[in-house]
């Protein structure tokens, strides 16, 4: 029993990291050293350092750790959302996973702020996290309201913009959207569309708060169909079903002659191309037959459940990677290494971008066997 008595001593919820030290008979910086991995203090020494801190319930003080060293270890992630919805913009999913996972590595916890969390015209009601500063650091996820960006540099040392409107030389990365349309229409072009219909949203301008892609995708596929010389037309449509939407999409996959050869290239993906999809089907129209498709943007779940869609990859995931490591460097005081990064994806090619050749019959298929996916 006095053996026991004894073994149930050592076990203390939440000991100290001065009673671990007493407990191994060493000096707090031996043990700190030891528990940190250090090769300085012998593998043996290490070892048993470790196994004693399970033994005794020793738990890392973050509270203690926050006084030493000046910060308190969390990164925020700022997304964009609405007073009434949850999240306004659900790939953020994606990009907070990537943010999370490099800052994990290095031993911070994220912590998930809202953008209205920010605005207001009573700068003190802002979250907590901002009142007490918690935060050593925010990312920035999507396109905000300028003056919320405002009050988020005022109220953070350091700050990185991830995919937003927000670019400057340091500090930002993004996605290069000019080269995401080019590419998408060019496929669309040597797929053998004549009329490249850009099926876009409701809003085309960053000064109504849209995201920079909105201009940019456009721009660039622009650019590829003017210099192909084929013919250009574009329409607007919500990201949602409506019967408006469906109206102006069965135009060009209900051509009335066989010669029109459109090829519609879609904004995004998950909206904008299941809805031609969507449209096709209830018409009775089929891709690659009547008309081809393509989009500028995929997510993990339409790589999934569309794997033939013609589209441009956009790894947002390992995008919110990299905003994780700049804002690490800056934390770190490695300015000359925050340069801001444009990041290019590649052609998924898919099945959807190449229409039938001409005179080719209905029941045959556009796409070589080997070039499918």
């Amino acid at each position: 029993m006095a053996g026991m008595e004894s073994k149930n001593a050592l076990v203390r919820p939440y000991a100290s990291q001065s009673t671990l030290a007493e407990a191994a008979g060493l000096s707090r910086l031996t043990v700190n050293k030891a528990l940190k991995g250090d090769p300085i203090v012998s593998l043996e020494t290490r070892t048993r350092v470790v196994e004693l801190a399970a033994q005794i319930g020793y738990r890392p003080s973050a509270a203690a750790r926050s006084m030493r060293t000046r910060r308190t270890r969390q990164i925020g992630a700022v997304y964009l959302n609405e007073t009434n919805r949850v999240a306004s913009v659900p790939h953020n999913h994606y990009l907070i996973a990537g943010v999370n996972a490099g800052l994990e590595e290095a031993g911070y916890v994220l912590c998930l702020v809202r953008a209205t969390d920010v605005a207001g015209e009573d700068e003190g009601a802002e979250s907590r996290v901002f009142r007490e500063r918690i935060l050593d650091g925010v990312v920035v996820l999507n396109a905000i309201d300028a003056e919320v960006e405002r009050r988020i540099e005022k109220l953070v040392p350091a700050v990185v913009w991830a995919d937003t409107n927000h670019w400057r030389e340091a500090l930002c990365v993004r996605r290069d959207e000019v080269h995401a349309g080019k590419i998408a229409a060019e496929a669309l072009i040597t797929g053998g569309a004549h009329r490249i219909v850009w099926i876009g949203a409701d809003h085309v301008t960053q000064s109504e708060g849209d995201h920079y892609s909105f201009m940019q995708r456009r721009q660039g596929a622009k650019a590829a169909v003017d210099e192909a010389g084929v013919e250009w037309r574009e329409i607007s449509i919500a990201p949602e079903y409506t019967t408006e939407g469906h109206r102006e999409i069965r135009q060009f996959i209900s051509p009335f002659e066989s010669e029109a050869r459109f090829g519609l290239l879609a904004y995004d993906g998950v909206y904008r191309a299941l809805k031609i999809l969507n449209v096709a089907m209830l018409e009775r129209r089929v891709v690659g037959v009547d008309f081809s498709l393509a989009a500028c943007d995929d997510t993990p779940l339409l790589s999934d459940q569309l794997p033939w869609l013609s589209r441009v990859e956009f790894d947002r995931q390992a995008l919110g990677m990299r905003a994780a490591a700049m804002i690490l460097k800056r934390l770190d005081g490695e300015n000359e290494s925050c340069l801001s990064e444009l990041h290019r994806d590649r052609l998924i090619a898919g099945s959807t971008s190449v229409l039938l050749k001409p005179g080719q019959s209905r029941g045959g298929f556009p796409i070589p066997e080997e070039e499918m996916l």
